[in-house]
């Protein structure tokens, strides 16, 4: 029995190891690395961006009269049209993945996923330089609210294409997204100190930021422009998965006495990932021809049942534990979408109303709330910095997002105070607190082997986009009411939400669910 018990792994291990003709070609003329590389200065220049509006407008107040309620208008506006490029990009995706499933780019689809990310860079870098110049109160309005959907559209572009990129190796994905995530913090750090240095030496202008902002915009998308594109996950092979785990529940029992074994070997035989590149779309994945003689030989041998009962049995095995795991991912999926909502609604709101908040409520200087929003942005930064170091050696998310939270918490509660040195850590402790909720929500359902499908990320995405729009809006208002002192305990409501939609998801995942029993021949319909 060990030694057959072997031998199904080593075909297993054969048919898993097999190269890929798609692998080959796809990024043989370009390294992952170099791709992530480029992902992450799209990343630097969307975090750059919205670094840059806080600390700007005070200056953007003086030059064209807009009142706090009307900017907070104009930042809603580039929040939603955030929100359509998300759902355009997962649109985009979709169609993407649909072409890839038939084999072939669908002709209504000229741009390749890094063409249309270039696309938006070039529309970015003309937003930045029209924001950096202009004294007009409509162009200003209306490029700020434009400027959010290239903004949404790279964002998620960057996040799904670095999953499709690294999906072969589950560590280095959870650390490339991590990774990814950095850079937009860095871009968001080291804008408001260019705003500060420009308005302490440049009589108060803010373009050299924005003209900053544009000209790494244009470099990126030419870059972009030269390399090839991660190809998507085929939907049958993440068909596959679903049935190789199956398979491997089952194997926790005696191999000869469960069901269907020869099917899962058809199933991981049929279908493949993917590649890594442009080359890949029209690429059929599989294992080499050893590898399939030998997966043959293997069906051949293990088949004892006829085709229609052991289909039967894996849809009636299938059916019996899908409803209880789609009913957990459901809730998980939406626990996540509550706690991105609100930790990226906290992130940007702080973001945003930081600085008009210690000039307004605690009579700072403009200069020296833009320094703390840049050091908002540090306390960001290494917390991302040391997710995306530790994120590998992390047995688990669940503790790194309740201390998130926590830490969110405290510097929410800290920003009733008017005192700077309040503010200060208040800054800090928030910083931190929000810097990896985000990256470990898109982790956490791995974790949980609940599948991060791309309808998924983009309801997670969603999420995370209307909390950017609402949050600061809602804040925006208060502030045309003259309601500043709200602000810490507006931050400290978001928290509470998220914490309970953490406590609810954790409870959900720790409720033991009914053990599956493997079916064995007397229970069988076939013998």
């Amino acid at each position: 029995m060990s030694e057959r018990k072997d031998e199904d792994e080593q075909v297993v291990s054969l048919l898993e190891e097999a190269p890929r003709p798609s692998d080959a070609a796809g990024l043989s003329s370009c390294s992952p690395r170099i791709v992530t590389a480029l992902y992450c200065s799209t990343m630097a220049i969307n975090g750059g961006m919205v670094g840059a509006f806080g600390p700007s407008l005070e200056t953007f107040h003086r030059t064209t009269h807009l009142s706090p309620g009307q900017l907070g208008t104009a930042v809603l506006a580039n929040r939603l049209a955030k929100l359509f490029g998300t759902v355009l990009w997962a649109w985009y995706a979709e169609r993407i993945s649909a072409s890839a499933a038939r084999g072939a780019l669908s002709a209504p689809l000229m741009l390749r996923p890094h063409a249309a990310m270039a696309v938006g860079l070039a529309t970015s870098a003309a937003s930045c330089a029209v924001i950096g110049f202009t004294t007009s109160a409509d162009a200003l309005r209306f490029v700020v609210a434009a400027s959010g959907v290239p903004y949404g559209f790279t964002d998620s572009a960057c996040i799904m294409l670095t999953l499709w990129l690294w999906r072969s190796d589950a560590g280095r994905q959870r650390g490339a997204v991590a990774v990814v995530n950095v850079f937009f913090t860095g871009g968001a750090f080291v804008t408001p100190i260019l705003v500060a240095a420009s308005l302490h030496y440049l009589e108060a202008t803010v373009w050299p930021a924005f003209h900053t902002l544009a000209a790494a915009a244009i470099l990126a998308a030419a870059a972009l422009s030269c390399t090839p594109s991660p190809a998507p996950e085929r939907k049958s092979s993440a068909a596959s998965r679903s049935t190789a785990e199956l398979d491997a529940v089952s194997s926790e029992s005696e191999p000869s006495e469960l069901l269907p074994k020869g099917q899962s070997r058809a199933g991981v035989a049929s279908t493949g990932d993917s590649g890594g590149g442009d080359e890949g779309y029209g690429d059929e994945g599989g294992g080499t021809p050893d590898a399939r003689g030998k997966l043959g030989e293997e069906e051949a041998r293990l088949g004892g049942a006829s085709p229609d009962s052991r289909e039967g049995s894996r849809a009636s095995l299938g059916g019996s534990l899908g409803g209880s795991e789609g009913r957990r991912a459901a809730v998980l999926i939406a626990a996540a979408g509550v706690i991105g909502f609100f930790a990226n609604g906290c992130e940007h709101t702080a973001a945003t109303w930081l600085s008009p908040y210690g000039v307004r409520w605690c009579g700072l200087a403009d200069e020296r709330m833009a320094v703390m929003t840049s050091n908002y942005w540090t306390s960001m930064s290494a917390g991302r910095v040391a997710w995306a170091v530790g994120s590998s050696f992390v047995k688990s998310a669940w503790p790194v997002l309740l201390l998130n939270i926590a830490l969110c918490s405290i510097g929410s509660l800290l920003f009733c105070s008017t005192s700077e040195g309040a503010l200060l850590a208040a800054a800090l402790s928030l910083g931190v607190g929000v810097s990896s909720i985000f990256p470990a929500l898109v982790s956490l359902p791995a974790e949980l082997r609940v599948e991060m499908t791309p309808q998924r990320l983009a309801v997670l995405q969603l999420m995370a986009s209307a909390g950017e729009m609402l949050c600061p809006f809602a804040v925006g208002i208060l502030f045309q009411m003259r309601m500043y002192s709200s602000f810490g305990p507006a931050l400290t409501g978001m928290q509470a939400v998220a914490f309970t939609a953490l406590a609810t998801a954790f409870f959900v995942f720790r409720t033991p669910q009914p053990s599956y029993r493997p079916i064995r021949p007397a229970d069988a319909v076939f013998h």
